[in-house]
């Protein structure tokens, strides 16, 4: 399973990159701009995509909707209580990174 986290604070990224790797996810790209994030979800065939909602200049939700293109699993963190959507799962700050984790590891094997 390839998984990208995508989030402009350093500190939750690898927070959560080590986290996957724990549950047992090796191959985690991360991305702390949206430049980064757009070129690697472009170029890339990921499994699943964690992104932060509030990004400097590009939404997080923008990012989703181009991942949603190529498909897999989308989970969008944020601190925002009002941010809703019907098309991703969203996981409130703070939040259980256990949950998380389970949540993708669980959607991926409904995608087998």
């Amino acid at each position: 399973m390839k998984v990208l986290v995508v989030d402009d604070s350093i500190s939750m990224a690898d927070m959560l990159a080590k986290f996957l790797e724990h549950k047992g996810i090796r191959d985690v790209d991360i991305c702390h701009d949206a430049r980064c994030a757009l070129e690697k979800i472009r170029n890339g065939n990921y499994d699943a995509y964690i992104i932060d909602y509030h990004l400097p200049n590009i939404s997080g939700t923008e990012l989703a909707e181009e991942a949603s293109k190529k498909g897999g699993i989308i989970a969008i963190i944020t601190a925002d209580k009002d941010f809703h959507t019907q098309k991703f799962k969203v996981f409130y700050k703070p939040f259980k990174v256990n949950e998380l984790c389970d949540y993708i590891l669980s959607s991926q094997l409904e995608l087998i």
